[in-house]
């Protein structure tokens, strides 16, 4: 059986290596790979962001924003926060979207160098998820 983060993955297909890479200004992605990206994101939030709330996403999201890029142990802390949101999910498609996040923040490398564009790409990720989650999902 598949897991929400086989699913995740398999949705992004190739790009998934590249979506801790869109705030890499020493190796920056082509605008057709983050057009891609973004893109995918869209698809993702309207096929499978109905079920989980734009307040979860939101709060998930501001406390990856108010941590910065300075402390990636707080950073991975979120990490059970975000299994607690995933297990109080009933539905599958909310914790594609939980799982994919946790994922994210395990990737993010030790190295403060690499860490902080990281970080600043799964910023920008969160924000592109809870704004599209809003757009497809306005009462949610």
């Amino acid at each position: 059986m598949t897991t929400p983060l086989e699913k995740a993955k398999t949705f992004f297909k190739n790009d998934y290596q590249y979506l801790l890479e869109i705030e890499n200004s020493n190796e920056p992605l082509s605008p057709d790979q983050i057009d891609r990206i973004i893109n995918k994101i869209d698809s993702l939030m309207k096929e499978k962001g109905k079920d989980i709330t734009s307040n979860q996403l939101r709060n998930i999201f501001s406390r990856i924003k108010r941590l910065g890029s300075q402390d990636i142990t707080k950073l991975k802390l979120l990490r059970p926060k975000i299994a607690y949101i995933t297990g109080r999910q009933t539905n599958w498609d909310a914790q594609i979207v939980t799982e994919l996040i946790s994922d994210l923040i395990k990737q993010i490398d030790h190295d403060s160098s690499k860490a902080a564009y990281q970080i600043k790409s799964l910023q920008t990720i969160m924000e592109a998820m809870v704004g599209y989650q809003k757009f497809h999902y306005p009462k949610k």
